[in-house]
């Protein structure tokens, strides 16, 4: 029998107001780091914020008006893949500019804060490395350290580079290695019910890459690539 493993702990941070376009990325970061304070929580290496897609598209100001949602839907996407008509409306599965292939192009009608229509980031990944750094940058205001910007860019989580990673974390001495995995909501094909896929990813590898290992009985593995980032998400 092998020894235990650390457990997976998963820890909410509470108290966070609406976030709108007037706070920004900067903003949100600050209100993070405020609410994980007031949790008596302390980032360590190897932890993984995960934060729904929907609170940043708030901060960065992405939405449309709701008069329209069919045209804001075809406006977000890069080709149709599928559609249904119905007797209320036609349903299309797009390739969305965000980059996943999901119903409406991720557009969200509920929960915006306001009688608009939220958009997904254009570049997901991008936006959760430089809200990774504005984590790390308020840390560091708060101590008086620097905090060096060593954030190469990697693969998405949505497969476009499967083999890619993003290391996270600071160059500072004391501060930790993290990872920001951006959340959102998708159904899927022949299965009731949606479910978080990782839409964006900064500070951690996606996939974990068994091919041409092997498994506990000895047999060659040929197909298996772990989405950490979506089982996070």
């Amino acid at each position: 029998m092998t020894g235990r493993t650390a457990p997976l702990v998963v820890t909410p941070v509470t108290g966070m107001p609406e976030i709108t376009a007037e706070h920004g990325l900067a903003g949100l970061a600050r209100l993070i780091s405020e609410g994980l304070r007031r949790g008596g929580l302390e980032l360590v290496d190897g932890d993984v914020l995960v934060l729904s897609s929907k609170v940043v598209s708030k901060a960065l100001g992405l939405r449309a008006p709701a008069g329209d949602k069919a045209a804001v839907v075809l406006a977000q996407s890069r080709r149709v893949v599928a559609e249904r008509r119905t007797d209320m409306s036609v349903t299309r599965v797009v390739e969305a500019l965000a980059g996943p292939v999901m119903a409406a192009a991720g557009v969200d009608a509920s929960n915006t804060g306001s009688d608009e229509l939220l958009l997904l980031p254009d570049d997901p990944d991008t936006v959760a490395q430089v809200l990774l750094e504005q984590l790390l940058a308020t840390a560091a205001a708060a101590c008086g350290a620097d905090v060096g910007r060593g954030h190469p860019g990697g693969s998405d989580s949505g497969g476009r580079d499967p083999g890619g990673s993003h290391p996270g974390g600071s160059e500072a001495a004391g501060f930790p290695r993290i990872g920001l995995v951006l959340s959102d909501t998708s159904g899927r094909p022949w299965r009731a019910g949606q479910t978080d896929f990782a839409l964006g990813a900064a500070g951690l590898a996606v996939l974990d890459d068994l091919r041409g290992a092997t498994d506990a009985d000895g047999r060659p593995l040929s197909v298996t690539m772990r989405c950490l980032a979506d089982e996070l998400a």
